[in-house]
């Protein structure tokens, strides 16, 4: 399950992109969530992979490895440091679902394998939606093709 964060210019807003694929690179499931309010970077990855972990339950026995390109976000929810940072909460949150879910795994990517995530963060809809895809949308097929 690959995760990305976007924002959009002079925008209260920004959105998270998932897409869940087999071990071969198939496309099995997309998503997309859009959240009011201006967030630094940080936090809205962390948002992100909160949101991926939460939705990993639908995917139980299944091993699910989350790759987001937050290499900040990752560090910090698999270190051991107390968060005192306003990101803190998230972090926390990330860490107690990650120990219920020992099917879940956590892991940087680099952004040139992130690419479809961060194509279905930027699609704009509603404030305060989700979106979720049974079919990887037109827009997305090229690039979900050079990925496999």
């Amino acid at each position: 399950m690959n995760v990305d964060a976007s924002f959009f210019d002079n925008s209260e807003a920004f959105s998270i992109g998932m897409v869940v694929r087999n071990h071969q690179g198939t496309f099995i499931r997309g998503k997309m969530m859009r959240f009011a309010g201006r967030v630094q970077a940080l936090e809205a990855e962390l948002v992100g992979i909160l949101e991926a972990i939460k939705w990993s339950a639908e995917f139980q026995g299944n091993t699910i490895c989350i790759e987001s390109d937050s290499l900040c976000s990752v560090q910090a929810i698999k270190g051991q440091d107390q968060n005192q940072l306003e990101t803190g909460l998230l972090i926390d949150q990330c860490r107690e679902l990650l120990k219920s879910r020992d099917w879940v795994l956590l892991s940087f990517i680099k952004k040139q394998a992130n690419k479809v995530a961060h194509l279905l963060a930027k699609l704009p809809f509603t404030l305060n939606s989700f979106i979720v895809l049974s079919s990887p949308p037109s827009y997305v097929l090229g690039t979900l093709m050079s990925d496999i």
